[in-house]
């Protein structure tokens, strides 16, 4: 793998106190960051998810401005701990890749959790972080309201005073 690819293995857990639940990649695919995650997940998981994903998202961040596409399979359910470590990977995220538009959640309905964890990511990770954020059923609506705040963020940023 290079820096455009990353995926959790058995090394990013060295040193854990608990085993890790759930599973992670994630590509660079023009401006999009294409994710998937097998939940359900816990602090250890998302902790470790963040050492990859930060870098990844700076390598976005110099190609331009990009947008995250995150399929979410099994379970979203965290506990209230991994919901503050999604928090602050969001947040420094935000902070560090001001070319980072937007994130869309892809979840079927019958993905455990999906409803009441939508609504606490928009809630606690998202809406506080400033990143535009919604939930789809499927892939297709998600990339075109993606591709929108691509547009937006393009517009906006190119009109911006200097």
């Amino acid at each position: 793998m290079d820096k455009t690819e990353v995926k959790l293995d058995e090394t990013s857990f060295a040193g854990t106190l608990f085993r890790p639940h759930g599973e992670y990649s994630s590509r660079i695919d023009g401006h999009f960051v294409l994710t998937q995650f097998r939940g359900p997940f816990n602090v250890e998981m998302l902790d470790a998810q963040r050492k990859l994903m930060v870098p990844l998202y700076a390598e976005a961040g110099r190609r331009g401005r990009f947008v995250v596409l995150v399929e979410i399979l099994d379970s979203m359910l965290t506990s209230f701990e991994g919901v503050e470590s999604i928090a602050k990977t969001m947040s420094l995220a935000a902070t560090g890749t001001p070319q980072f538009a937007g994130v869309a959640h892809v979840a079927a309905p019958d993905v455990e959790g999906r409803d009441m964890m939508g609504t606490i990511m928009l809630q606690k990770v998202f809406r506080p972080a400033g990143i535009p954020y919604k939930i789809f059923d499927a892939h297709e609506p998600a990339r075109t309201w993606l591709t929108s705040l691509l547009a937006e963020t393009s517009e906006s940023v190119d009109t911006m005073p200097r």
